[in-house]
Order: structure tokens, then C-alpha cells, then sequence
């Protein structure tokens, strides 16, 4: 003897949602939006002791950089270019 399951009707309620019209605000620029967005994503993911000194150094630098360098094409290598010249100096002293 064969049993047939019995069918059920199931009905999921549709939800509607409103969407208002975002106002578009002023782009800000590149480099303000990239530096805010570092921000945001430091604070997100470090703790706050840490996170307070990255974003005091990338406030500083890009300070420096729009005040003195005003293309990142040129700041960008220089401070990678003395980066690189402390640690190696710092590694021939201590090692």
C-alpha cells in the first residue's frame, strides 16, 4: 500500500519597499575621499590605540603632500624612497 504525502499550499507575503531619491552631494576630492575612506577603514578593523596613531600619520602626510607636493605621482615614491633608506639603514645599524 502506497501513502501519498499530502500537498501543502505555501504563499510568501511580498514585501514592498519605498525608495527615496538620494540627494547627490559634491564629489569631494580624490584624495580627501581616499584619505576617508582609509579612515573609515581603519577604525572599523583596529583598535583604537593603534588606530588613533594611523590616522594621525596619514592626516599628516597628506597634509604635507597637499601643501608641498601637490601631485601624489611625485610625493608617493619620494616617501617610498626614504622609507626604504631608513629601514635599510636601520638594518645595517642593528643587524
Amino acid at each position: 500500500m502506497a501513502t501519498s504525502i499530502p500537498k501543502t499550499k505555501t504563499t510568501t507575503a511580498k514585501a514592498v519597499v519605498e525608495t527615496k531619491p538620494v540627494a547627490e552631494e559634491k564629489a569631494a576630492p580624490a584624495e580627501d575621499s581616499s584619505a576617508n575612506n582609509i579612515e573609515k577603514i581603519v577604525q572599523d578593523h583596529t583598535p583604537t590605540f593603534v588606530s588613533k596613531g594611523i590616522n594621525y600619520t596619514i592626516d599628516t602626510l597628506e597634509s604635507f603632500r597637499s601643501n608641498y607636493f601637490n601631485s601624489p605621482y611625485i610625493f608617493y615614491p619620494l616617501v617610498i624612497i626614504l622609507v626604504f633608506l631608513v629601514l635599510r639603514y636601520l638594518w645595517r645599524k642593528f643587524f
